[in-house]
């Protein structure tokens, strides 16, 4: 999921950031399914793959539209130079070994008033090998959230389930502590096979100095459907301190 949809400049993404696409109303005579969300979740981090979406949504009053693609990738093993969050700036960095990569990227094309812009926007989850979030690098403002708290997906959830997914602090290339982001997640009906997850992942940074820490606040908005072990990415949503509306990606 990717954390901050950037109005018009539309940081989408994340690894691993909505109102549901479809699915269908609910059967209200059959109760609610209980599916393993940790491991659809983890079947969808690890997958490899392309996904088209639309977009939709207002910036300061202006229509906006387009579309894009979403890319999704994979990588077992690999490490990361990181912050040291001990002892950050300006101590020395640490390298973190044995880590999993899953890299979420958004490729849009939208369209306002103002005229067309592409942008690329991209994130690295990185998880060590008991499936615990360690890191989440945002590479365009090319600033890292060490995780501080992360806890996995239960294995049975069903309607009316709600919990925290993880907090961390976020830190500039150089060290420079920008502010906190964290996510939360909800289940809901959505038919009687299926469940709706809904992942609210909120980012709070201040510029810390010239080139260090961007200035947000923003609030992206994920939403999947939950079928058996499959999980579905049906559109992503957000605001940001930087401009009012809201871009929406339906997939």
């Amino acid at each position: 999921m990717i954390n901050k949809i950037k109005l018009l400049t539309a940081t989408a993404i994340l690894s691993m950031l909505t109102a549901c696409g479809g699915g269908g109303s609910s059967d209200v005579s059959s109760p609610p399914p209980t599916l393993n969300l940790q491991s659809a979740w983890t079947t969808f981090r690890q997958q490899n793959g392309t996904t088209n979406y639309t977009i939709s949504g207002t910036v300061n009053g202006a229509g906006v539209s387009g579309n894009g693609q979403f890319i999704i990738g994979y990588q077992p093993s690999t490490s990361l130079l990181t912050t040291n969050p001990a002892s950050p700036f300006p101590a020395p960095s640490v390298t973190l070994s044995n880590l999993s990569r899953t890299l979420l990227q958004t490729v849009s094309t939208a369209t306002s008033s103002a005229g067309t812009i592409k942008v690329n926007a991209i994130e690295n989850w990185y998880y060590d090998t008991a499936g615990q979030l360690k890191v989440i690098w945002d590479v365009e403002e090319n600033e890292q959230t060490i995780i501080s708290d992360f806890s996995v997906f239960p294995s049975a959830v069903t309607a009316g389930n709600a919990g925290s997914m993880f907090t961390g602090t976020v830190f500039s290339r150089l060290g420079y502590t920008c502010g906190i982001r964290n996510a939360t997640y909800s289940v809901t009906a959505s038919t009687a096979t299926s469940l709706t997850i809904t992942v609210n992942d909120t980012s709070n940074t201040t510029q810390r100095a010239i080139g260090q820490c961007s200035t947000s606040k923003s609030v992206t908005t994920y939403v999947f459907q939950l079928s058996g072990n499959t999980l579905t990415l049906k559109s992503v949503s957000g605001t940001d301190s930087s401009a009012t509306g809201t871009i929406t990606y339906t997939f």
